[in-house]
């Protein structure tokens, strides 16, 4: 009987692992589109070809713009930020 119990217990983890290991991702909408089709999707950006380091070229594609948020900090100046103090300097 103890036998009969972990040979059930292995075969249902079998079975889910098998399952969830099987799920189909989605597809991107982005795939095979052309250069022109894919600038203009907002939701998509083309990718240039280019030469891997090991020699094999690699064809220009488009992808799923990234869900980031681009980084909205100013870039800092180096003075005060006050014009007349910046003349002031010398």
């Amino acid at each position: 009987m103890k036998n009969l119990t972990v040979v059930s217990r292995s075969l249902c983890a079998a079975v889910l692992i098998a399952g969830v290991a099987a799920a189909p991702a989605q597809a991107s909408p982005c795939k095979g589109m052309s250069d022109a089709e894919c600038e203009s999707s907002a939701q998509c950006r083309w990718v240039d070809g280019y030469t891997r380091g090991d020699g094999r070229k690699v064809n220009g594609y488009c992808r799923l713009q990234s869900s980031r948020k681009k980084d909205t900090l100013q870039p800092q100046s180096s003075g005060s930020g006050d014009p007349a103090a910046e003349a002031n300097k010398g």
